[in-house]
């Protein structure tokens, strides 16, 4: 399986809100700096207790994406 760099942005990363890669990319561009940001633009992290195999697999992935992007994003604004 492709790691999130790898993968196209329409790779879904939460599967239990239906989180793709663009959407949480579209989250940092929105100003998101902190998962707690993440889980409030996107849902993705929220481990949604009213769907079946909730299970916060996507935590490790979204943290990265996070901090890569948001370097990134930063980076690009000096």
């Amino acid at each position: 399986m492709l790691n999130w760099k790898d993968s196209p942005v329409s790779r879904e990363i939460c599967h239990c809100a239906n989180v793709t890669k663009k959407d949480i990319i579209h989250a940092i561009n929105q100003g998101a700096r902190s998962l707690p940001d993440i889980v409030r633009i996107t849902g993705a992290c929220r481990n949604n207790r009213e769907k079946v195999n909730t299970c916060m697999n996507c935590y490790i992935d979204v943290q990265e994406m996070l901090d890569y992007y948001a370097a990134l994003a930063d980076a690009l604004k000096q």
